[in-house]
């Protein structure tokens, strides 16, 4: 999979504050920086060939370079995870040398512990958080964000090992956290090469530069229009991401994955209990376990997202404002029904456009419930009376429920 445009990716923003270290409150930042975090990812990503190219913004142009790869990181620091099975010697140790432990660490003010100085008692996560953004230049537009954040762990470490490559105990993990940092910026990359929302780029494109017409004309034609359009992106998908989610939770064994699945498909279907579900739509434990494996998962998690985004901006556009926005005064009346009127017909076309991309689909129609959630007030008739035709099972159990 690659991005058919060629990208170019300036300089990543490190948005990392950099206040100084002291025995008390140590820097956790790895001490890598911006140009060494641009030069590696650059290099990373396109080793994936998710790209193109990766030049810099500084060689390249509108013609060679239409798009722009923006990177902005939050977060990239170590931070300490707990202990491993050095705590025990790491405390005799200190019971067995207590004046000399206790010197130490009123000398650095808590910060060094002789027992754990020497012994590698310490387990290290380094984390880095970034937002991606990719941007069309010509048009001046976003086409995608998303955000990632991959931790890296490091096994048994003493904290001679995290004091090293620092001036002092203020600056904590340098030498490590340059180490690990490079395996942080490494994954970060795999993460991005790996997120199937890349191969939706022409459809997020289309989403943005029709939410922009929208926008500019500045009218509910020109609103549901666009959203009218933009139904005709909205796929089928096999998993909800909410299912996705539920498969992978790895806190339960397939057993228990499985029986919760079945009753979350089992409610999406309008069924009051899974064994009521047609045995096609039921998974086993070995079928569950199976799926662990199955990355095609990660891309209905991917279109899912993007089905949401489409279904909440035709509701926008179908439902009316919570508050009315004409003015009162006299002759209002007459002017306030003639706007309803055209405002009723307008909204009815992006109405039964969404009747006939969701009807017959239960999976999309459970997000069209998520949504359907938040209409309130004078937003829920017109949301009711789009639901009322898709005549499913599990609209009608959540039209009685919402009541």
């Amino acid at each position: 999979m690659s991005i058919d445009a060629a990208t170019e990716m300036p300089t990543v923003i490190d948005k990392r504050t950099w206040e100084e270290g002291t025995w008390e409150a140590p820097n956790y930042n790895v001490r890598i920086f911006a140009p060494e975090i641009t030069s590696q990812l650059r290099a990373d990503l396109a080793a994936t060939k998710l790209f193109a190219d990766l030049p810099s913004a500084s060689v390249s142009n509108d013609e060679s370079a239409p798009l722009s790869l923006k990177v902005v990181v939050n977060a990239f620091g170590i931070e300490e995870a707990g202990s491993n099975a050095y705590r025990v010697p790491q405390v005799l140790a200190n019971g067995a040398l207590l004046p000399v432990y206790a010197a130490t660490n009123v000398a650095t003010k808590g910060q060094v512990d002789m027992g754990g100085y020497v012994m590698p008692s310490t387990n290290i996560v380094t984390s880095l958080q970034a937002d991606v953004f990719l941007i069309d230049k010509g048009q001046t537009l976003l086409i995608v964000k998303r955000s990632y954040q991959t931790r890296i762990k490091l096994g048994a470490v003493s904290q001679r090992e995290l004091f090293e490559g620092g001036d002092g105990f203020g600056y904590y993990g340098v030498a490590v956290g340059k180490a690990q940092g490079a395996k942080a910026i490494a994954d970060l990359a795999d993460m991005i090469a790996r997120d199937p929302s890349w191969k939706l780029v022409p459809e997020y494109r289309r989403i943005a530069m029709a939410q922009r017409v929208a926008r500019q004309k500045n009218t509910l034609q020109a609103k549901a229009d666009a959203a009218i359009e933009l139904l005709s992106l909205v796929r089928p998908v096999t998993y909800t991401a909410s299912e996705v989610k539920l498969l992978h939770d790895e806190l339960f064994d397939d057993e228990v994955r499985a029986n919760l699945f079945n009753q979350y498909r089992a409610r999406i279907l309008g069924f009051d209990d899974a064994e009521e579900m047609p045995a096609s739509q039921r998974l086993t434990p070995e079928q569950v376990r199976r799926l662990l494996d199955d990355t095609s998962l990660f891309t209905d998690m991917a279109i899912d997202e993007m089905d949401r985004t489409i279904l909440e901006f035709a509701a926008s556009a179908m439902l009316p404002p919570l508050r009315s926005k004409t003015k009162q005064g006299p002759g209002a009346r007459s002017a306030a029904t003639a706007e309803s009127a055209d405002a009723t017909r307008i909204r009815g076309q992006v109405a039964d456009a969404l009747v006939q991309k969701l009807k017959g689909d239960p999976l999309l129609q459970s997000m069209m419930l998520e949504i359907a959630d938040k209409a309130i007030g004078r937003q829920w008739p017109a949301m009711k009376d789009m639901l009322v035709q898709l005549d499913s099972p599990a609209v009608k159990n959540y039209l009685t429920t919402r009541q």
